[in-house]
């Protein structure tokens, strides 16, 4: 949930035979009662940085019709490939659908209120720049002195590098949502969020 308490859908997979290749899947019906804005998409492997694509509800209407639907229980399915630098959603039909510029795109999750300027409209709607961070954060345990991190990282080089630690109570079970919200992928998450993610995420009591 967003500050002011929208929901998101947030779908995750590990890639794992192929390391090019994600299913991802979420309720239709739980997404539109809940008037959710959006998706993001999480996309991991065991080997690579994290994957985000961002959906916003507008876009998610156009593509439902071309989903894949599960009988028994609607589920809004993903199929997502990456062909060298391009990212594809696979469609109905054998069509695809190209996701490359919505990797990292969450600015949907900052609208604007009704009655904004339009300058400050096609600011807020410009392009967003996609790099790789500087720097990397993770979630990581301590044992016996030894900072260990919960999930593979790629550092490049081997060298010296400065670490900057900060105790927390937990950290979410899903190794792509962790990866995520140690780096800070959701723009104005809730302080708590590590340590309260069922709360926010399932609406489980607080710890």
């Amino acid at each position: 949930m967003t500050e002011d308490r929208r929901w998101v859908a947030l779908p995750a997979t590990t890639a794992t035979q192929n390391p090019d290749h994600w299913w991802l899947a979420f309720s239709r019906d739980e997404f539109h009662k809940r008037d959710a804005l959006g998706a993001i998409l999480l996309c991991a492997s065991s080997d690579g940085p994290l994957l985000e694509f961002g959906l916003p509800a507008e876009v998610l209407r156009e593509l439902e019709p071309d989903l894949p639907l599960g009988n028994q229980r609607p589920l809004l399915s993903f199929n997502i490939h990456r062909k060298g630098r391009r990212f594809e959603l696979q469609l109905r039909g054998g069509r695809a659908f190209d996701l490359t510029e919505r990797r990292g795109d969450v600015s949907w999750l900052r609208r604007p209120p009704v009655g904004m300027t339009d300058d400050l409209r096609v600011a807020e709607n410009a392009p967003a720049y996609h790099s790789e961070p500087a720097e990397q954060c993770f979630f990581a345990s301590l044992v016996d002195g030894v900072l260990r991190p919960l999930d593979p990282i790629d550092l490049g080089a081997e060298g010296t590098y400065l670490v900057r630690a900060r105790k927390v109570d937990g950290a979410p079970s899903n190794s792509a949502l962790r990866r995520l919200v140690a780096r800070g992928g959701i723009p104005d998450l809730p302080p708590d969020f590590a340590e309260q993610h069922d709360h926010y995420a399932h609406g489980a009591p607080k710890r």
